[in-house]
């Protein structure tokens, strides 16, 4: 993909146990991909330790394929997120769609590429803003079953700012997990 692609990540918990996700990776004009997720699966969990099991991985001398599969489902779809890092850190991103887990009628929704480091920008951008704005426990109680998986994208932002493509920002404006950091230390 050349550098005028553009990248975008959102997700946002609508209701108790409901959550949205848009995804594109083209054109500013193109449509998102959109996914509603039910709290049934662990999506932000499986696609954070998808992403980080694969950058793991890429630091080895391996020769083997470095591929992840992340499932993402409600109650009336199924998503499969095929990940596939090569040497030169480009990420294959494969989303197809089904009516069940099984995988009747399979049709494909995402079949692109881009820089890995493109990638985890733009997810952790979105998911360290948004569990700034909300904070953990807030997470906690409006999607019911799982924690925010916060050990993935501290691993990820670490990752971005070693490359120098992360910038720490200050604590002003996240008054919400600054106040339950602070519990910690209660």
């Amino acid at each position: 993909m050349d550098g005028l692609s553009t990248i975008r990540f959102v997700f946002d918990i609508k209701e108790g146990g409901v959550a949205i996700a848009k995804f594109l990776i083209g054109d500013a004009d193109d449509e998102e991909e959109e996914f509603e997720l039910t709290n049934i699966c662990d999506p932000i969990c499986d696609l954070l330790r998808g992403l980080v099991t694969m950058i793991n991985k890429q630091q080895t001398d391996d020769d083997e394929e470095n591929k992840y599969v992340v499932t993402w489902y409600n109650d009336n779809e199924c998503f499969n997120w095929e990940l596939s890092l090569d040497r030169d850190n480009y990420l294959s991103v494969k989303i197809t769609e089904s009516n069940s887990f099984f995988g009747d009628e399979l049709f494909e929704a995402v079949n692109t590429s881009c820089s890995i480091t493109d990638f985890l920008q733009a997810v952790v951008t979105e998911l360290d803003a948004y569990i700034k704005r909300i904070g953990l426990l807030k997470y906690l109680e409006l999607w019911g079953n799982n924690e925010f998986p916060l050990t993935y994208l501290l691993f990820l932002k670490k990752y971005l700012m070693d490359k120098g493509l992360w910038q720490p920002q200050s604590a002003s404006g996240s008054a919400e997990l600054s106040a339950e950091c602070e519990l910690l230390l209660k």
